[in-house]
Protein backbone atom coordinates (compact mmCIF):
# COMPACT_ATOMS: atom_id res chain seq x y z
CA UNK A 1 0.00 0.00 0.00
CA UNK A 2 3.04 2.31 0.96
CA UNK A 3 4.32 1.46 -2.22
CA UNK A 4 1.17 2.54 -4.16
CA UNK A 5 1.00 5.42 -2.52
CA UNK A 6 4.70 6.63 -3.33
CA UNK A 7 3.94 6.12 -6.81
CA UNK A 8 0.98 7.48 -6.92
CA UNK A 9 2.55 10.91 -5.23
CA UNK A 10 5.64 10.25 -7.86
CA UNK A 11 3.70 10.30 -10.87
CA UNK A 12 1.61 13.22 -9.69
CA UNK A 13 4.92 15.19 -9.40
CA UNK A 14 6.11 14.12 -12.41
CA UNK A 15 3.08 15.02 -14.47
CA UNK A 16 3.35 18.14 -12.87
CA UNK A 17 6.85 19.17 -13.34
CA UNK A 18 5.45 18.11 -17.35
CA UNK A 19 2.83 20.60 -17.15
CA UNK A 20 4.45 23.55 -16.09
CA UNK A 21 7.38 22.76 -18.63
CA UNK A 22 5.29 22.66 -21.28
CA UNK A 23 3.42 25.85 -20.20
CA UNK A 24 6.94 27.69 -20.04
CA UNK A 25 7.10 26.52 -24.09
CA UNK A 26 3.77 28.19 -25.01
CA UNK A 27 4.98 31.68 -23.77
CA UNK A 28 6.25 34.19 -26.76
CA UNK A 29 8.63 37.05 -25.80
CA UNK A 30 8.65 39.96 -28.78
CA UNK A 31 10.81 42.84 -29.54
CA UNK A 32 9.33 46.19 -31.14
CA UNK A 33 11.00 49.27 -32.58
CA UNK A 34 8.50 52.11 -33.01
CA UNK A 35 9.50 55.57 -35.15
CA UNK A 36 6.54 57.88 -35.99
CA UNK A 37 7.45 60.81 -38.41
CA UNK A 38 4.82 63.53 -38.91
CA UNK A 39 5.49 66.50 -41.50
CA UNK A 40 2.55 68.85 -42.23
CA UNK A 41 4.12 72.12 -43.54
CA UNK A 42 7.89 72.30 -45.89
CA UNK A 43 10.53 75.02 -46.10
CA UNK A 44 12.93 75.67 -48.32
CA UNK A 45 16.38 77.56 -46.43
CA UNK A 46 18.23 80.09 -48.76
CA UNK A 47 21.03 82.55 -48.16
CA UNK A 48 22.53 86.11 -48.83
CA UNK A 49 26.30 85.83 -48.04
CA UNK A 50 29.21 87.16 -50.28
CA UNK A 51 33.02 87.35 -50.32
CA UNK A 52 35.90 89.30 -51.30
CA UNK A 53 38.86 88.53 -52.75
CA UNK A 54 41.70 90.50 -52.85
CA UNK A 55 43.79 92.81 -51.09
CA UNK A 56 43.48 96.49 -50.28
CA UNK A 57 45.98 99.53 -50.57
CA UNK A 58 48.36 98.18 -48.00
CA UNK A 59 51.09 101.06 -46.29
CA UNK A 60 50.64 101.81 -50.12
CA UNK A 61 53.19 105.43 -50.37
CA UNK A 62 51.48 108.14 -52.34
CA UNK A 63 54.40 109.84 -53.59
CA UNK A 64 52.98 108.28 -57.11
CA UNK A 65 49.65 106.69 -57.36
CA UNK A 66 48.84 103.41 -56.13
CA UNK A 67 46.01 100.58 -57.49
CA UNK A 68 44.56 97.99 -56.05
CA UNK A 69 41.67 95.27 -57.05
CA UNK A 70 38.85 93.45 -55.06
CA UNK A 71 36.34 91.08 -56.40
CA UNK A 72 32.79 90.60 -55.23
CA UNK A 73 31.27 86.97 -55.35
CA UNK A 74 28.13 85.87 -54.43
CA UNK A 75 27.86 82.34 -52.30
CA UNK A 76 24.92 82.16 -50.68
CA UNK A 77 21.84 81.26 -53.27
CA UNK A 78 20.14 84.94 -52.74
CA UNK A 79 20.68 87.85 -55.38
CA UNK A 80 21.18 91.13 -53.64
CA UNK A 81 21.70 94.72 -53.73
CA UNK A 82 25.55 96.11 -52.57
CA UNK A 83 26.86 99.59 -51.41
CA UNK A 84 30.62 100.40 -50.99
CA UNK A 85 31.47 103.72 -49.35
CA UNK A 86 35.25 104.69 -47.06
CA UNK A 87 34.86 104.77 -43.50
CA UNK A 88 38.19 106.34 -42.00
CA UNK A 89 40.20 105.72 -39.54
CA UNK A 90 42.17 107.89 -36.55
CA UNK A 91 45.01 108.92 -38.89
CA UNK A 92 43.63 110.73 -41.82
CA UNK A 93 45.49 114.05 -41.93
CA UNK A 94 46.11 112.90 -45.95
CA UNK A 95 42.32 111.28 -46.71
CA UNK A 96 41.13 114.87 -47.41
CA UNK A 97 44.18 115.24 -50.70
CA UNK A 98 43.51 111.51 -51.92
CA UNK A 99 41.65 111.68 -55.20
CA UNK A 100 39.90 108.37 -56.20
CA UNK A 101 38.92 106.70 -59.43
CA UNK A 102 36.57 103.69 -59.39
CA UNK A 103 35.98 100.95 -62.20
CA UNK A 104 33.42 98.46 -61.97
CA UNK A 105 34.47 95.10 -64.20
CA UNK A 106 36.39 98.13 -66.46
CA UNK A 107 33.72 100.73 -66.59
CA UNK A 108 34.38 104.23 -64.81
CA UNK A 109 31.98 104.94 -61.95
CA UNK A 110 33.89 107.45 -59.79
CA UNK A 111 36.35 110.04 -59.98
CA UNK A 112 36.91 112.70 -57.33
CA UNK A 113 37.75 112.50 -53.44
CA UNK A 114 38.06 108.94 -51.77
CA UNK A 115 35.64 111.10 -48.77
CA UNK A 116 32.78 111.45 -51.09
CA UNK A 117 32.49 108.27 -52.42
CA UNK A 118 29.42 105.95 -51.90
CA UNK A 119 28.15 103.16 -54.93
CA UNK A 120 25.22 101.53 -54.83
CA UNK A 121 25.10 98.84 -57.32
CA UNK A 122 23.71 94.74 -58.03
CA UNK A 123 26.39 94.00 -60.37
CA UNK A 124 29.00 92.00 -59.24
CA UNK A 125 32.81 91.43 -60.69
CA UNK A 126 35.86 92.92 -60.00
CA UNK A 127 36.49 96.22 -58.80
CA UNK A 128 39.30 98.71 -59.88
CA UNK A 129 40.52 101.23 -57.82
CA UNK A 130 43.55 103.62 -58.06
CA UNK A 131 44.46 106.73 -55.43
CA UNK A 132 46.65 110.19 -56.38
CA UNK A 133 47.41 112.62 -53.44
CA UNK A 134 46.99 115.94 -54.30
CA UNK A 135 50.46 117.86 -54.70
CA UNK A 136 52.06 118.89 -51.73
CA UNK A 137 49.97 116.06 -49.45
CA UNK A 138 50.99 114.69 -46.52
CA UNK A 139 50.23 112.31 -43.66
CA UNK A 140 48.51 109.12 -43.25
CA UNK A 141 45.28 108.01 -43.88
CA UNK A 142 43.80 104.53 -42.58
CA UNK A 143 40.21 103.54 -44.10
CA UNK A 144 37.96 100.77 -45.01
CA UNK A 145 36.04 99.84 -47.87
CA UNK A 146 33.07 98.50 -46.33
CA UNK A 147 30.56 96.78 -48.52
CA UNK A 148 26.70 96.11 -47.66
CA UNK A 149 24.35 93.71 -49.22
CA UNK A 150 20.72 93.57 -48.97
CA UNK A 151 17.98 91.56 -50.63
CA UNK A 152 16.56 93.42 -53.42
CA UNK A 153 13.46 93.12 -51.68
CA UNK A 154 14.11 95.95 -49.46
CA UNK A 155 14.88 99.39 -50.36
CA UNK A 156 18.00 99.46 -48.39
CA UNK A 157 20.62 97.54 -45.92
CA UNK A 158 19.52 97.03 -42.33
CA UNK A 159 15.75 97.93 -43.02
CA UNK A 160 14.61 93.92 -43.05
CA UNK A 161 15.04 90.70 -45.36
CA UNK A 162 18.78 89.05 -45.03
CA UNK A 163 21.90 91.26 -45.27
CA UNK A 164 25.85 90.67 -45.27
CA UNK A 165 28.01 93.06 -44.38
CA UNK A 166 32.22 92.96 -45.17
CA UNK A 167 35.50 95.10 -45.61
CA UNK A 168 38.89 95.55 -46.91
CA UNK A 169 41.53 97.75 -44.83
CA UNK A 170 43.63 100.37 -46.38
CA UNK A 171 46.62 102.25 -45.53
CA UNK A 172 48.52 105.39 -47.78
CA UNK A 173 50.69 107.78 -46.71
CA UNK A 174 53.23 110.36 -47.72
CA UNK A 175 56.36 109.90 -45.53
CA UNK A 176 58.03 112.76 -47.75
CA UNK A 177 57.04 115.99 -46.92
CA UNK A 178 57.49 118.61 -49.36
CA UNK A 179 57.69 121.80 -48.26
CA UNK A 180 54.08 123.70 -48.28
CA UNK A 181 54.63 126.83 -50.80
CA UNK A 182 54.64 130.40 -49.42
CA UNK A 183 51.03 131.97 -50.50
CA UNK A 184 52.04 134.77 -53.10
CA UNK A 185 50.98 138.17 -50.93
CA UNK A 186 50.29 140.42 -53.82
CA UNK A 187 47.07 141.46 -52.04
CA UNK A 188 47.51 144.16 -49.70
CA UNK A 189 44.81 145.62 -47.18
CA UNK A 190 45.60 149.49 -47.91
CA UNK A 191 43.05 151.16 -46.09
CA UNK A 192 40.00 150.38 -43.52
CA UNK A 193 37.16 153.37 -42.85
CA UNK A 194 35.66 151.27 -40.15
CA UNK A 195 34.08 154.61 -38.47
CA UNK A 196 32.06 156.81 -40.71
CA UNK A 197 31.33 160.34 -40.80
CA UNK A 198 29.36 163.04 -41.97
CA UNK A 199 30.10 162.85 -45.85
CA UNK A 200 28.26 164.89 -48.20
CA UNK A 201 25.85 162.91 -50.41
CA UNK A 202 22.83 162.86 -52.84
CA UNK A 203 21.09 164.58 -50.13
CA UNK A 204 23.35 166.41 -48.68
CA UNK A 205 25.56 166.47 -45.66
CA UNK A 206 24.77 163.04 -44.20
CA UNK A 207 26.09 160.86 -41.43
CA UNK A 208 25.65 157.58 -42.82
CA UNK A 209 27.27 154.51 -40.11
CA UNK A 210 27.00 151.88 -43.01
CA UNK A 211 29.38 153.93 -44.96
CA UNK A 212 32.21 151.11 -44.57
CA UNK A 213 34.42 150.47 -46.91
CA UNK A 214 37.69 148.20 -47.44
CA UNK A 215 40.46 149.21 -50.01
CA UNK A 216 42.99 146.58 -51.05
CA UNK A 217 46.44 146.74 -53.69
CA UNK A 218 47.69 144.62 -55.92
CA UNK A 219 51.37 145.14 -55.45
CA UNK A 220 52.67 142.37 -57.67
CA UNK A 221 53.72 142.77 -61.77
CA UNK A 222 50.83 140.45 -63.10
CA UNK A 223 47.20 140.17 -62.22
CA UNK A 224 45.45 138.33 -59.15
CA UNK A 225 41.74 136.84 -59.53
CA UNK A 226 40.62 137.36 -55.76
CA UNK A 227 37.14 134.98 -56.90
CA UNK A 228 35.98 132.77 -53.68
CA UNK A 229 38.57 134.88 -51.50
CA UNK A 230 36.91 136.41 -48.24
CA UNK A 231 37.35 138.60 -45.18
CA UNK A 232 37.07 137.81 -41.64
CA UNK A 233 36.53 140.33 -38.88
CA UNK A 234 36.01 139.67 -35.22
CA UNK A 235 32.58 137.89 -35.70
CA UNK A 236 31.78 136.76 -39.07
CA UNK A 237 33.10 136.03 -42.45
CA UNK A 238 32.65 138.37 -45.98
CA UNK A 239 32.86 135.84 -49.04
CA UNK A 240 33.57 137.56 -52.72
CA UNK A 241 31.47 135.28 -55.31
CA UNK A 242 32.70 136.84 -58.62
CA UNK A 243 35.40 136.89 -60.73
CA UNK A 244 37.33 139.70 -59.85
CA UNK A 245 41.06 140.13 -61.82
CA UNK A 246 42.86 142.47 -60.27
CA UNK A 247 44.92 144.36 -62.11
CA UNK A 248 48.63 145.40 -61.60
CA UNK A 249 49.03 147.75 -58.76
CA UNK A 250 45.43 148.52 -59.40
CA UNK A 251 43.13 149.78 -56.27
CA UNK A 252 40.02 147.68 -54.99
CA UNK A 253 37.25 149.43 -52.76
CA UNK A 254 35.25 147.30 -51.00
CA UNK A 255 31.50 147.95 -49.58
CA UNK A 256 28.53 146.41 -48.07
CA UNK A 257 26.31 148.69 -50.79
CA UNK A 258 26.83 150.41 -53.71
CA UNK A 259 25.12 153.36 -52.20
CA UNK A 260 28.41 153.61 -50.55
CA UNK A 261 29.94 154.69 -53.65
CA UNK A 262 27.71 158.32 -53.69
CA UNK A 263 29.22 159.43 -50.85
CA UNK A 264 32.59 159.38 -52.92
CA UNK A 265 32.51 160.67 -55.91
CA UNK A 266 36.06 160.60 -56.22
CA UNK A 267 37.23 157.12 -56.50
CA UNK A 268 39.18 157.05 -59.61
CA UNK A 269 37.86 155.42 -62.77
CA UNK A 270 40.78 152.62 -62.73
CA UNK A 271 39.78 151.40 -59.35
CA UNK A 272 37.74 148.34 -58.99
CA UNK A 273 34.31 148.70 -57.21
CA UNK A 274 32.83 145.46 -55.16
CA UNK A 275 29.75 145.62 -53.04
CA UNK A 276 29.36 142.41 -51.16
CA UNK A 277 25.40 143.23 -50.52
CA UNK A 278 23.61 143.91 -47.45
CA UNK A 279 23.07 146.67 -44.97
CA UNK A 280 26.59 146.18 -43.27
CA UNK A 281 29.47 144.21 -43.78
CA UNK A 282 29.83 141.20 -41.24
CA UNK A 283 26.71 141.99 -40.36
CA UNK A 284 27.11 144.13 -37.44
CA UNK A 285 29.97 146.31 -39.03
CA UNK A 286 33.17 147.01 -38.40
CA UNK A 287 34.08 147.41 -34.30
CA UNK A 288 34.95 150.83 -33.46
CA UNK A 289 36.88 150.40 -30.19
CA UNK A 290 39.09 147.32 -31.79
CA UNK A 291 38.50 145.06 -34.60
CA UNK A 292 40.53 142.89 -37.30
CA UNK A 293 40.95 142.37 -40.83
CA UNK A 294 41.66 139.08 -42.04
CA UNK A 295 42.44 138.78 -45.99
CA UNK A 296 42.25 134.63 -47.06
CA UNK A 297 42.29 133.18 -50.39
CA UNK A 298 40.84 130.68 -52.04
CA UNK A 299 42.71 127.98 -50.39
CA UNK A 300 42.40 129.33 -46.68
CA UNK A 301 45.97 131.07 -46.86
CA UNK A 302 46.22 133.88 -45.04
CA UNK A 303 47.09 136.80 -47.37
CA UNK A 304 47.23 140.03 -45.29
CA UNK A 305 45.56 141.24 -41.71
CA UNK A 306 45.19 144.58 -39.75
CA UNK A 307 43.79 145.16 -36.54
CA UNK A 308 43.10 148.29 -34.38
CA UNK A 309 42.79 149.33 -30.90
CA UNK A 310 42.29 146.67 -28.25
CA UNK A 311 41.99 143.68 -30.77
CA UNK A 312 45.59 142.68 -31.15
CA UNK A 313 45.24 139.76 -33.55
CA UNK A 314 47.74 140.93 -35.95
CA UNK A 315 49.61 143.62 -34.21
CA UNK A 316 50.54 143.74 -30.63
CA UNK A 317 50.70 147.04 -30.22
CA UNK A 318 47.80 147.51 -32.58
CA UNK A 319 47.12 150.69 -34.97
CA UNK A 320 45.48 153.45 -32.50
CA UNK A 321 42.23 153.77 -32.72
CA UNK A 322 41.05 156.83 -34.49
CA UNK A 323 38.11 159.52 -34.43
CA UNK A 324 34.83 159.91 -35.92
CA UNK A 325 35.12 160.56 -40.12
CA UNK A 326 39.19 159.15 -40.07
CA UNK A 327 40.59 155.88 -41.60
CA UNK A 328 43.52 153.76 -41.22
CA UNK A 329 45.75 153.81 -44.10
CA UNK A 330 49.33 152.30 -45.17
CA UNK A 331 51.55 155.17 -45.08
CA UNK A 332 52.86 154.10 -48.24
CA UNK A 333 50.77 151.61 -50.65
CA UNK A 334 51.46 147.85 -49.93
CA UNK A 335 54.98 148.66 -48.16
CA UNK A 336 54.45 145.74 -45.58
CA UNK A 337 56.80 145.32 -42.22
CA UNK A 338 53.53 143.66 -40.63
CA UNK A 339 53.64 145.96 -37.35
CA UNK A 340 51.11 148.86 -36.34
CA UNK A 341 53.81 150.90 -38.07
CA UNK A 342 53.54 150.94 -41.01
CA UNK A 343 49.85 152.62 -40.53
CA UNK A 344 48.49 156.14 -40.29
CA UNK A 345 45.46 158.10 -38.96
CA UNK A 346 43.97 159.70 -42.13
CA UNK A 347 41.69 162.57 -41.88
CA UNK A 348 41.27 166.14 -43.44
CA UNK A 349 43.99 167.58 -41.62
CA UNK A 350 46.69 164.81 -42.42
CA UNK A 351 49.19 164.60 -45.16
CA UNK A 352 47.52 163.82 -47.27
CA UNK A 353 44.47 164.73 -46.51
CA UNK A 354 41.67 161.48 -46.34
CA UNK A 355 40.16 159.01 -46.34
CA UNK A 356 41.31 158.31 -49.78
CA UNK A 357 39.43 155.26 -51.06
CA UNK A 358 40.66 153.83 -54.57
CA UNK A 359 44.18 156.11 -54.22
CA UNK A 360 46.97 156.41 -51.65
CA UNK A 361 49.23 159.74 -52.22
CA UNK A 362 51.06 159.51 -49.54
CA UNK A 363 54.69 160.89 -49.82
CA UNK A 364 57.04 158.60 -50.86
CA UNK A 365 59.84 158.65 -47.94
CA UNK A 366 62.93 160.74 -49.39
CA UNK A 367 66.13 161.46 -47.34
CA UNK A 368 68.54 163.83 -47.84
CA UNK A 369 67.96 164.69 -51.16
CA UNK A 370 70.52 167.57 -52.45
CA UNK A 371 69.87 169.56 -56.06
CA UNK A 372 73.20 171.12 -57.33
CA UNK A 373 71.87 174.12 -59.50
CA UNK A 374 75.16 175.78 -60.99
CA UNK A 375 75.50 179.25 -63.57
CA UNK A 376 72.30 180.65 -61.76
CA UNK A 377 73.55 185.13 -61.78
CA UNK A 378 73.09 186.36 -58.37
CA UNK A 379 70.27 188.92 -59.73
CA UNK A 380 68.47 185.89 -61.51
CA UNK A 381 67.40 185.23 -57.75
CA UNK A 382 64.02 186.89 -57.43
CA UNK A 383 61.35 186.47 -55.52
CA UNK A 384 59.76 185.11 -58.49
CA UNK A 385 62.63 183.24 -59.14
CA UNK A 386 62.51 181.27 -55.57
CA UNK A 387 60.28 178.50 -56.15
CA UNK A 388 60.22 175.49 -54.15
CA UNK A 389 61.28 171.86 -55.33
CA UNK A 390 59.09 169.26 -54.25
CA UNK A 391 59.09 165.41 -56.09
CA UNK A 392 56.33 162.88 -55.69
CA UNK A 393 59.05 159.19 -56.61
CA UNK A 394 62.04 158.57 -54.57
CA UNK A 395 64.68 160.29 -56.86
CA UNK A 396 68.32 162.11 -56.55
CA UNK A 397 68.97 163.88 -58.76
CA UNK A 398 72.33 165.62 -58.95
CA UNK A 399 73.20 168.03 -62.06
CA UNK A 400 76.91 168.77 -62.95
CA UNK A 401 78.03 170.66 -65.60
CA UNK A 402 81.72 171.55 -65.80
CA UNK A 403 82.09 174.42 -63.31
CA UNK A 404 83.16 177.80 -64.83
CA UNK A 405 86.73 179.36 -63.89
CA UNK A 406 85.55 181.94 -61.61
CA UNK A 407 83.10 179.40 -59.61
CA UNK A 408 85.51 176.17 -59.19
CA UNK A 409 86.69 177.91 -56.35
CA UNK A 410 83.52 179.04 -54.86
CA UNK A 411 81.89 175.39 -54.34
CA UNK A 412 82.03 174.58 -50.70
CA UNK A 413 81.05 171.08 -49.24
CA UNK A 414 77.55 170.68 -47.42
CA UNK A 415 77.39 168.62 -44.22
CA UNK A 416 74.01 167.16 -44.57
CA UNK A 417 73.76 166.32 -40.52
CA UNK A 418 74.21 170.15 -39.66
CA UNK A 419 71.24 171.59 -41.92
CA UNK A 420 68.55 171.50 -39.39
CA UNK A 421 65.98 174.36 -41.09
CA UNK A 422 62.74 172.79 -41.93
CA UNK A 423 61.93 175.32 -44.66
CA UNK A 424 63.64 174.58 -48.73
CA UNK A 425 66.91 177.00 -48.39
CA UNK A 426 68.35 179.07 -51.48
CA UNK A 427 72.33 179.69 -50.83
CA UNK A 428 73.04 182.74 -52.65
CA UNK A 429 76.51 182.22 -54.52
CA UNK A 430 77.27 178.88 -54.03
CA UNK A 431 74.14 178.15 -56.22
CA UNK A 432 72.77 175.28 -54.13
CA UNK A 433 69.74 174.31 -53.39
CA UNK A 434 68.33 171.80 -50.43
CA UNK A 435 65.18 170.43 -49.61
CA UNK A 436 64.20 168.61 -46.30
CA UNK A 437 61.41 165.00 -46.53
CA UNK A 438 59.14 167.46 -44.52
CA UNK A 439 58.68 169.65 -47.36
CA UNK A 440 58.24 167.30 -50.18
CA UNK A 441 55.03 167.46 -52.09
CA UNK A 442 53.52 166.67 -55.14
CA UNK A 443 55.08 169.11 -58.38
CA UNK A 444 52.66 170.00 -60.62
CA UNK A 445 53.35 171.04 -64.68
CA UNK A 446 53.63 174.84 -64.05
CA UNK A 447 56.58 174.25 -61.05
CA UNK A 448 58.36 171.99 -63.71
CA UNK A 449 58.03 174.95 -66.17
CA UNK A 450 59.18 177.60 -63.26
CA UNK A 451 62.55 175.24 -62.86
CA UNK A 452 63.17 175.15 -66.61
CA UNK A 453 63.38 178.71 -67.32
CA UNK A 454 65.73 179.10 -64.13
CA UNK A 455 68.08 176.55 -65.35
CA UNK A 456 68.27 178.29 -68.57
Amino acid sequence: MKTLTKKIISYTVLSLIIQISFSFVAVKVYAYHSDVESSKINFSVASLDFVLIGNGFENSNMLSSASTSIEIKNEGSLDFKYKIFPEFGDRNRLCGDLILTANLNGIQVYNGYVNNFSYATTSLGVWQFQLEARENSYGYCDFNFVYQGWQEDFPEYGVGGFSDEEDVSNTVFIDELTPEPVPESCIKINEVYYYPGIREGANGFENNPNDEWIELYNVCDHEVNIKKWYLNNEDNSELINQNYIIESHQFVVIASNASTWAYWPDIPDNAFKIALGGTKMFGDGLDDSGDVLMLYDDENNLIDSVSWGDNTTAFSPSVPVVSLGHSISRKEKGVDTNTADDWMDTYDGSTPVGPNPGTNPHNVVIENIQFVVNNLEEEDVSEENKKDVFVEEPIVVEVEPEPEPELESKQKEINEEEITDTDPVLLLGDDVVLIKQEDIIPVNSEDEEDLNNNEE
